[in-house]
Protein backbone atom coordinates (compact mmCIF):
# COMPACT_ATOMS: atom_id res chain seq x y z
CA UNK A 1 0.00 0.00 0.00
CA UNK A 2 1.08 3.79 -0.29
CA UNK A 3 0.47 5.50 2.64
CA UNK A 4 0.45 9.51 2.35
CA UNK A 5 1.59 11.05 4.86
CA UNK A 6 2.84 14.71 3.50
CA UNK A 7 1.18 16.40 0.49
CA UNK A 8 1.68 15.68 -2.86
CA UNK A 9 1.52 18.77 -5.02
CA UNK A 10 1.94 20.24 -8.95
CA UNK A 11 3.71 23.66 -8.02
CA UNK A 12 3.35 24.52 -11.56
CA UNK A 13 -0.68 25.08 -11.53
CA UNK A 14 -0.59 27.45 -14.50
CA UNK A 15 -0.37 24.14 -16.50
CA UNK A 16 -2.67 21.28 -16.39
CA UNK A 17 -0.47 18.63 -15.52
CA UNK A 18 -1.47 15.18 -14.12
CA UNK A 19 -0.42 13.66 -10.59
CA UNK A 20 -0.68 9.51 -11.01
CA UNK A 21 -0.35 7.66 -7.97
CA UNK A 22 -0.36 3.60 -8.11
CA UNK A 23 -0.79 0.87 -5.82
CA UNK A 24 -0.29 -2.65 -7.85
CA UNK A 25 -1.19 -4.60 -4.73
CA UNK A 26 -2.53 -2.33 -1.51
CA UNK A 27 -4.44 0.90 -0.87
CA UNK A 28 -3.88 4.87 -1.51
CA UNK A 29 -4.77 5.79 1.56
CA UNK A 30 -4.71 9.58 3.97
CA UNK A 31 -2.19 9.14 6.83
CA UNK A 32 -2.12 13.42 7.82
CA UNK A 33 -5.35 13.50 9.06
CA UNK A 34 -8.26 16.45 7.71
CA UNK A 35 -4.82 17.80 5.58
CA UNK A 36 -4.70 17.88 1.43
CA UNK A 37 -3.14 14.53 0.36
CA UNK A 38 -2.56 16.05 -3.27
CA UNK A 39 -2.83 19.60 -5.08
CA UNK A 40 -2.48 19.31 -8.44
CA UNK A 41 -4.46 19.56 -11.91
CA UNK A 42 -5.15 16.30 -12.91
CA UNK A 43 -5.25 13.00 -10.69
CA UNK A 44 -4.92 9.89 -11.98
CA UNK A 45 -5.20 7.41 -9.17
CA UNK A 46 -5.19 2.77 -9.23
CA UNK A 47 -4.64 0.99 -6.38
CA UNK A 48 -5.79 -2.59 -6.10
CA UNK A 49 -8.31 -1.90 -3.05
CA UNK A 50 -8.84 1.37 -1.36
CA UNK A 51 -8.48 4.59 -2.56
CA UNK A 52 -9.16 7.51 0.30
CA UNK A 53 -7.36 10.86 -0.35
CA UNK A 54 -8.04 14.41 0.43
CA UNK A 55 -7.26 16.60 -2.92
CA UNK A 56 -7.49 19.64 -4.31
CA UNK A 57 -7.67 19.10 -7.87
CA UNK A 58 -9.63 19.84 -11.24
CA UNK A 59 -10.15 16.31 -12.73
CA UNK A 60 -10.10 12.57 -11.22
CA UNK A 61 -9.62 9.44 -12.84
CA UNK A 62 -9.82 6.45 -10.00
CA UNK A 63 -9.83 3.12 -10.47
CA UNK A 64 -10.02 -0.12 -8.55
CA UNK A 65 -9.71 -3.51 -9.19
CA UNK A 66 -12.63 -6.01 -9.44
CA UNK A 67 -10.91 -8.44 -7.36
CA UNK A 68 -10.15 -6.33 -4.59
CA UNK A 69 -11.94 -5.15 -1.85
CA UNK A 70 -11.32 -1.44 -2.13
CA UNK A 71 -13.78 1.66 -1.98
CA UNK A 72 -13.29 4.80 -3.83
CA UNK A 73 -13.39 7.73 -1.38
CA UNK A 74 -12.34 11.58 -2.45
CA UNK A 75 -12.54 14.31 -0.21
CA UNK A 76 -12.43 17.05 -2.58
CA UNK A 77 -11.59 20.92 -1.13
CA UNK A 78 -13.25 22.99 -4.57
CA UNK A 79 -14.76 21.23 -7.63
CA UNK A 80 -14.10 18.50 -9.08
CA UNK A 81 -14.63 17.16 -12.76
CA UNK A 82 -15.16 13.21 -12.30
CA UNK A 83 -13.27 12.39 -15.35
CA UNK A 84 -13.41 8.34 -14.05
CA UNK A 85 -14.18 6.73 -10.92
CA UNK A 86 -14.69 2.77 -11.24
CA UNK A 87 -14.57 1.01 -8.71
CA UNK A 88 -14.10 -2.70 -9.08
CA UNK A 89 -15.81 -3.80 -6.40
CA UNK A 90 -16.76 -1.29 -3.92
CA UNK A 91 -18.24 2.07 -3.66
CA UNK A 92 -17.82 5.74 -5.00
CA UNK A 93 -17.99 8.28 -2.34
CA UNK A 94 -16.76 12.14 -3.89
CA UNK A 95 -17.58 14.96 -1.29
CA UNK A 96 -16.72 18.57 -2.84
CA UNK A 97 -16.58 22.22 -1.18
CA UNK A 98 -17.53 23.28 -4.85
CA UNK A 99 -18.91 21.91 -7.24
CA UNK A 100 -19.45 18.37 -9.34
CA UNK A 101 -19.46 17.69 -12.97
CA UNK A 102 -19.97 13.71 -13.48
CA UNK A 103 -18.71 11.75 -16.88
CA UNK A 104 -18.15 8.47 -15.86
CA UNK A 105 -18.58 6.77 -12.54
CA UNK A 106 -18.96 2.75 -11.98
CA UNK A 107 -19.50 1.34 -8.83
CA UNK A 108 -19.21 -2.45 -9.28
CA UNK A 109 -20.29 -5.37 -6.80
CA UNK A 110 -18.53 -8.18 -8.32
CA UNK A 111 -17.92 -11.05 -5.75
CA UNK A 112 -21.47 -11.37 -3.98
CA UNK A 113 -19.84 -13.25 -0.94
CA UNK A 114 -17.14 -10.89 0.35
CA UNK A 115 -17.82 -10.14 3.64
CA UNK A 116 -16.01 -8.16 6.33
CA UNK A 117 -16.09 -7.78 10.09
CA UNK A 118 -16.38 -10.03 13.27
CA UNK A 119 -19.17 -11.60 13.34
CA UNK A 120 -18.73 -11.61 9.39
CA UNK A 121 -21.20 -9.54 6.86
CA UNK A 122 -21.54 -9.44 3.49
CA UNK A 123 -19.56 -5.99 2.54
CA UNK A 124 -22.78 -3.50 0.77
CA UNK A 125 -20.73 -2.53 -2.74
CA UNK A 126 -21.72 -1.11 -5.86
CA UNK A 127 -23.31 2.15 -4.53
CA UNK A 128 -22.43 5.80 -5.10
CA UNK A 129 -22.64 8.95 -2.74
CA UNK A 130 -22.17 12.37 -4.53
CA UNK A 131 -22.18 15.55 -2.27
CA UNK A 132 -21.44 18.91 -3.61
CA UNK A 133 -21.27 21.15 -0.91
CA UNK A 134 -20.96 24.59 -2.27
CA UNK A 135 -19.24 26.57 0.41
CA UNK A 136 -15.63 27.17 -1.82
CA UNK A 137 -15.24 30.43 -3.39
CA UNK A 138 -17.59 30.82 -6.76
CA UNK A 139 -19.70 27.75 -6.18
CA UNK A 140 -23.22 26.97 -6.20
CA UNK A 141 -22.72 23.17 -5.18
CA UNK A 142 -24.30 21.34 -8.50
CA UNK A 143 -24.19 17.91 -9.24
CA UNK A 144 -24.33 18.50 -13.28
CA UNK A 145 -23.58 16.06 -16.11
CA UNK A 146 -21.45 16.32 -18.89
CA UNK A 147 -23.74 16.62 -21.86
CA UNK A 148 -22.78 13.24 -23.05
CA UNK A 149 -25.93 11.10 -23.19
CA UNK A 150 -23.07 7.74 -23.36
CA UNK A 151 -21.52 8.45 -20.06
CA UNK A 152 -23.20 8.14 -17.34
CA UNK A 153 -23.58 6.69 -13.44
CA UNK A 154 -23.55 2.64 -12.72
CA UNK A 155 -24.74 1.94 -9.72
CA UNK A 156 -27.02 -0.11 -7.59
CA UNK A 157 -27.90 2.97 -4.95
CA UNK A 158 -27.40 6.20 -6.22
CA UNK A 159 -27.53 9.24 -3.28
CA UNK A 160 -26.97 12.46 -4.51
CA UNK A 161 -26.87 15.65 -2.10
CA UNK A 162 -26.20 19.27 -3.32
CA UNK A 163 -26.53 22.21 -2.06
CA UNK A 164 -27.44 24.01 -5.85
CA UNK A 165 -29.46 21.59 -8.94
CA UNK A 166 -28.53 18.49 -10.23
CA UNK A 167 -28.35 17.79 -13.91
CA UNK A 168 -29.33 21.58 -14.20
CA UNK A 169 -26.66 23.37 -16.57
CA UNK A 170 -28.27 25.45 -18.76
CA UNK A 171 -25.91 25.82 -21.19
CA UNK A 172 -26.32 22.39 -22.29
CA UNK A 173 -29.39 21.84 -24.54
CA UNK A 174 -31.94 20.25 -22.92
CA UNK A 175 -31.77 16.51 -24.62
CA UNK A 176 -28.38 16.27 -23.36
CA UNK A 177 -28.91 18.08 -19.85
CA UNK A 178 -30.17 15.52 -17.05
CA UNK A 179 -27.64 13.65 -15.18
CA UNK A 180 -27.61 10.19 -17.02
CA UNK A 181 -27.80 7.17 -15.11
CA UNK A 182 -28.11 3.31 -15.20
CA UNK A 183 -28.92 2.60 -11.21
CA UNK A 184 -31.66 0.35 -9.53
CA UNK A 185 -32.69 2.81 -7.26
CA UNK A 186 -31.76 6.88 -6.18
CA UNK A 187 -32.06 9.62 -2.88
CA UNK A 188 -31.61 13.21 -4.07
CA UNK A 189 -32.01 16.38 -2.09
CA UNK A 190 -30.86 19.76 -4.34
CA UNK A 191 -31.74 23.18 -4.09
CA UNK A 192 -33.21 24.28 -7.57
CA UNK A 193 -34.25 22.05 -10.78
CA UNK A 194 -33.35 18.47 -10.71
CA UNK A 195 -32.79 16.07 -13.68
CA UNK A 196 -32.35 13.08 -14.22
CA UNK A 197 -32.43 10.47 -16.84
CA UNK A 198 -31.97 7.03 -16.22
CA UNK A 199 -31.34 4.12 -19.34
CA UNK A 200 -34.01 1.46 -17.47
CA UNK A 201 -36.33 1.11 -14.64
CA UNK A 202 -35.54 2.90 -10.77
CA UNK A 203 -36.67 3.39 -8.23
CA UNK A 204 -37.04 6.86 -7.18
CA UNK A 205 -36.86 6.32 -3.18
CA UNK A 206 -36.89 10.07 -2.59
CA UNK A 207 -36.26 13.51 -4.29
CA UNK A 208 -36.29 16.76 -1.87
CA UNK A 209 -35.77 20.04 -3.62
CA UNK A 210 -36.83 23.82 -4.58
CA UNK A 211 -36.98 23.48 -8.66
CA UNK A 212 -38.69 21.58 -11.30
CA UNK A 213 -38.09 18.07 -11.14
CA UNK A 214 -37.54 16.11 -14.52
CA UNK A 215 -37.39 12.33 -14.44
CA UNK A 216 -36.88 9.85 -17.40
CA UNK A 217 -36.65 6.16 -17.79
CA UNK A 218 -36.02 5.36 -21.35
CA UNK A 219 -36.92 1.44 -21.73
CA UNK A 220 -38.05 0.74 -17.78
CA UNK A 221 -40.11 1.95 -15.52
CA UNK A 222 -40.52 4.87 -12.90
CA UNK A 223 -41.10 3.56 -9.36
CA UNK A 224 -42.21 6.57 -7.22
CA UNK A 225 -41.32 6.83 -3.51
CA UNK A 226 -41.09 10.26 -2.44
CA UNK A 227 -41.27 13.49 -4.34
CA UNK A 228 -41.30 16.88 -2.94
CA UNK A 229 -40.66 20.31 -4.46
CA UNK A 230 -41.67 23.92 -3.49
CA UNK A 231 -39.94 27.20 -3.92
CA UNK A 232 -42.10 28.19 -0.88
CA UNK A 233 -42.94 31.83 -2.79
CA UNK A 234 -45.27 31.97 -5.71
CA UNK A 235 -42.78 30.63 -8.44
CA UNK A 236 -44.84 27.45 -9.47
CA UNK A 237 -42.71 24.10 -9.37
CA UNK A 238 -43.27 21.46 -11.83
CA UNK A 239 -42.54 17.73 -11.78
CA UNK A 240 -42.35 15.59 -14.85
CA UNK A 241 -42.48 11.88 -15.03
CA UNK A 242 -41.56 10.10 -18.62
CA UNK A 243 -41.46 6.21 -18.69
CA UNK A 244 -42.00 6.06 -22.44
CA UNK A 245 -41.49 2.20 -22.33
CA UNK A 246 -43.03 1.41 -19.14
CA UNK A 247 -45.16 2.38 -16.18
CA UNK A 248 -45.67 5.23 -13.71
CA UNK A 249 -46.12 3.22 -10.36
CA UNK A 250 -46.97 3.88 -6.96
CA UNK A 251 -43.56 2.21 -4.43
CA UNK A 252 -43.83 3.94 -1.68
CA UNK A 253 -44.25 1.54 1.79
CA UNK A 254 -47.38 2.01 3.58
CA UNK A 255 -47.57 4.13 7.16
CA UNK A 256 -46.62 2.29 10.14
CA UNK A 257 -50.88 2.28 10.98
CA UNK A 258 -51.19 0.72 7.40
CA UNK A 259 -54.36 3.30 7.18
CA UNK A 260 -52.59 6.54 6.20
CA UNK A 261 -52.09 7.09 2.64
CA UNK A 262 -48.53 8.57 2.59
CA UNK A 263 -47.93 11.26 -0.45
CA UNK A 264 -45.88 10.26 -3.57
CA UNK A 265 -45.77 13.71 -5.31
CA UNK A 266 -46.04 16.89 -3.66
CA UNK A 267 -45.51 20.10 -5.98
CA UNK A 268 -47.98 22.88 -8.36
CA UNK A 269 -48.24 20.99 -11.04
CA UNK A 270 -47.73 17.34 -12.45
CA UNK A 271 -47.26 16.42 -16.39
CA UNK A 272 -47.21 12.21 -16.48
CA UNK A 273 -46.24 10.14 -19.85
CA UNK A 274 -46.54 6.24 -20.09
CA UNK A 275 -46.45 3.37 -22.07
CA UNK A 276 -48.21 1.03 -19.61
CA UNK A 277 -49.67 2.77 -16.65
CA UNK A 278 -49.59 5.30 -13.86
CA UNK A 279 -50.45 4.55 -10.75
CA UNK A 280 -52.08 1.33 -12.37
CA UNK A 281 -52.22 -1.13 -9.51
CA UNK A 282 -52.01 1.63 -6.42
CA UNK A 283 -52.94 5.13 -7.12
CA UNK A 284 -50.60 7.75 -7.22
CA UNK A 285 -51.05 10.00 -3.95
CA UNK A 286 -50.77 13.25 -4.76
CA UNK A 287 -50.50 17.17 -3.30
CA UNK A 288 -50.94 19.23 -6.64
CA UNK A 289 -52.66 21.99 -8.00
CA UNK A 290 -52.82 20.69 -11.90
CA UNK A 291 -52.55 17.74 -13.78
CA UNK A 292 -51.76 16.02 -17.06
CA UNK A 293 -51.52 12.58 -17.61
CA UNK A 294 -51.04 10.13 -20.63
CA UNK A 295 -50.94 6.36 -20.87
CA UNK A 296 -50.85 3.93 -23.52
CA UNK A 297 -52.65 0.76 -22.06
CA UNK A 298 -53.30 0.93 -18.32
CA UNK A 299 -54.65 2.74 -15.69
CA UNK A 300 -54.40 6.06 -14.91
CA UNK A 301 -55.05 6.44 -10.97
CA UNK A 302 -55.08 9.72 -8.67
CA UNK A 303 -55.75 10.78 -5.49
CA UNK A 304 -55.41 14.18 -4.73
CA UNK A 305 -55.41 14.49 -1.04
CA UNK A 306 -55.16 18.74 -0.45
CA UNK A 307 -56.82 21.26 -2.36
CA UNK A 308 -58.35 21.88 -5.27
CA UNK A 309 -57.07 20.15 -8.97
CA UNK A 310 -57.45 21.16 -12.26
CA UNK A 311 -57.05 19.10 -15.50
CA UNK A 312 -55.41 21.93 -17.64
CA UNK A 313 -52.42 22.66 -19.41
CA UNK A 314 -49.37 21.58 -17.82
CA UNK A 315 -45.71 22.29 -19.55
CA UNK A 316 -43.53 19.18 -19.31
CA UNK A 317 -40.11 19.90 -18.36
CA UNK A 318 -36.70 20.20 -20.98
CA UNK A 319 -39.07 20.55 -23.78
CA UNK A 320 -40.68 16.85 -23.99
CA UNK A 321 -43.66 16.82 -25.79
CA UNK A 322 -46.68 18.57 -24.74
CA UNK A 323 -49.54 15.86 -23.30
CA UNK A 324 -53.69 17.13 -23.65
CA UNK A 325 -55.47 15.95 -20.37
CA UNK A 326 -55.97 12.71 -19.11
CA UNK A 327 -56.07 10.19 -21.11
CA UNK A 328 -55.19 6.42 -21.92
CA UNK A 329 -54.76 5.99 -25.96
CA UNK A 330 -55.39 2.74 -26.02
CA UNK A 331 -56.91 1.17 -23.27
CA UNK A 332 -57.13 1.00 -19.54
CA UNK A 333 -59.70 2.71 -16.28
CA UNK A 334 -59.40 6.50 -15.22
CA UNK A 335 -59.77 7.34 -11.75
CA UNK A 336 -59.19 10.70 -10.26
CA UNK A 337 -60.31 11.46 -6.67
CA UNK A 338 -60.35 14.59 -5.32
CA UNK A 339 -59.92 13.95 -1.73
CA UNK A 340 -60.33 17.77 -0.22
CA UNK A 341 -61.29 20.21 -2.60
CA UNK A 342 -62.80 20.55 -6.44
CA UNK A 343 -62.32 19.11 -9.34
CA UNK A 344 -61.87 21.49 -12.25
CA UNK A 345 -61.79 19.92 -15.76
CA UNK A 346 -60.46 21.98 -18.04
CA UNK A 347 -58.91 19.67 -20.61
CA UNK A 348 -59.73 15.88 -22.48
CA UNK A 349 -60.30 13.04 -19.95
CA UNK A 350 -60.54 9.91 -22.49
CA UNK A 351 -59.91 6.31 -22.51
CA UNK A 352 -60.61 4.16 -25.82
CA UNK A 353 -61.33 1.35 -23.91
CA UNK A 354 -62.05 1.52 -20.14
CA UNK A 355 -64.35 3.14 -17.09
CA UNK A 356 -63.75 7.05 -15.86
CA UNK A 357 -64.35 7.95 -12.32
CA UNK A 358 -64.19 11.37 -10.82
CA UNK A 359 -65.12 12.66 -7.26
CA UNK A 360 -64.52 15.25 -5.88
CA UNK A 361 -65.01 16.08 -1.73
CA UNK A 362 -66.60 19.26 -3.67
CA UNK A 363 -68.14 20.27 -6.97
CA UNK A 364 -66.96 19.29 -10.21
CA UNK A 365 -66.41 21.04 -13.55
CA UNK A 366 -66.78 19.47 -16.77
CA UNK A 367 -65.21 22.03 -19.30
CA UNK A 368 -64.20 19.70 -21.98
CA UNK A 369 -64.37 16.16 -23.21
CA UNK A 370 -65.19 13.71 -21.28
CA UNK A 371 -65.79 10.29 -23.00
CA UNK A 372 -64.69 6.91 -22.99
CA UNK A 373 -65.64 4.70 -26.43
CA UNK A 374 -65.95 0.99 -24.68
CA UNK A 375 -67.30 1.77 -21.05
CA UNK A 376 -68.80 4.00 -18.34
CA UNK A 377 -68.32 7.23 -16.84
CA UNK A 378 -69.09 8.13 -12.92
CA UNK A 379 -69.18 11.37 -11.52
CA UNK A 380 -69.70 11.98 -8.01
CA UNK A 381 -69.28 15.75 -5.87
CA UNK A 382 -70.02 14.65 -2.50
CA UNK A 383 -70.81 17.74 -1.03
CA UNK A 384 -71.42 20.38 -3.81
CA UNK A 385 -72.55 20.74 -7.55
CA UNK A 386 -71.63 19.28 -11.39
CA UNK A 387 -71.37 21.76 -13.60
CA UNK A 388 -70.15 21.28 -17.93
CA UNK A 389 -69.35 24.72 -19.67
CA UNK A 390 -69.80 25.12 -22.77
CA UNK A 391 -70.35 22.29 -25.05
CA UNK A 392 -68.07 20.12 -23.04
CA UNK A 393 -69.89 16.57 -24.09
CA UNK A 394 -69.97 13.81 -21.77
CA UNK A 395 -69.81 10.58 -23.76
CA UNK A 396 -70.02 6.74 -22.67
CA UNK A 397 -70.44 4.05 -25.74
CA UNK A 398 -71.17 0.27 -25.45
CA UNK A 399 -72.95 -0.57 -22.63
CA UNK A 400 -76.86 1.00 -22.51
CA UNK A 401 -78.74 3.27 -24.44
CA UNK A 402 -79.43 6.44 -23.52
CA UNK A 403 -82.69 8.12 -23.54
CA UNK A 404 -82.15 11.16 -21.63
CA UNK A 405 -82.29 14.48 -24.41
CA UNK A 406 -79.27 16.03 -22.64
CA UNK A 407 -77.29 12.81 -23.69
CA UNK A 408 -78.74 12.24 -26.69
CA UNK A 409 -76.10 10.09 -28.49
CA UNK A 410 -74.73 8.73 -25.69
CA UNK A 411 -74.70 5.03 -25.85
CA UNK A 412 -73.42 3.46 -22.38
CA UNK A 413 -73.88 4.37 -18.40
CA UNK A 414 -73.37 7.83 -17.58
CA UNK A 415 -73.70 8.22 -13.29
CA UNK A 416 -73.63 12.13 -12.50
CA UNK A 417 -73.93 12.07 -8.47
CA UNK A 418 -74.09 15.80 -6.37
CA UNK A 419 -74.67 17.28 -3.24
CA UNK A 420 -76.23 20.49 -4.22
CA UNK A 421 -77.27 20.58 -8.12
CA UNK A 422 -76.48 18.98 -11.30
CA UNK A 423 -76.08 21.76 -14.59
CA UNK A 424 -75.79 20.16 -17.76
Amino acid sequence: SMVLKKLVADTNLATAHSITLTSQNGSLVDDNQSDLNVRGSKLIASAYDDINLDTQVDELTATTHEDGTGHITIDEKDSLVIKSAIAGNGNVIVGAGGDITVVAINAADNNATDVTGDPAALREVGNVELTAKGTASGTTGFINDDGVDTTRIVAKALKLDAAGVVGGDSTQAANVRSLDTTVDEYTVTAKGVVNIAEADGVKVKSVVTTGDVTLQSATGSLMIGSIATTTGGTTPTTVTLFATQGAVTDDLAEAADATTELTNITADRLAVKAKTGIGSSDDLDVKLAMLEAETETGNIQFSDQIGDLAINDVTPGLSLSALNGVRASTSGNISLNVEDGSLDQQREVSTTSGDISLTAKNSITVGSVLKTLLGKVDLTAQTGSITTEGDAPISAKGRVASTDPVLAGVDGDITLTAKTAITI
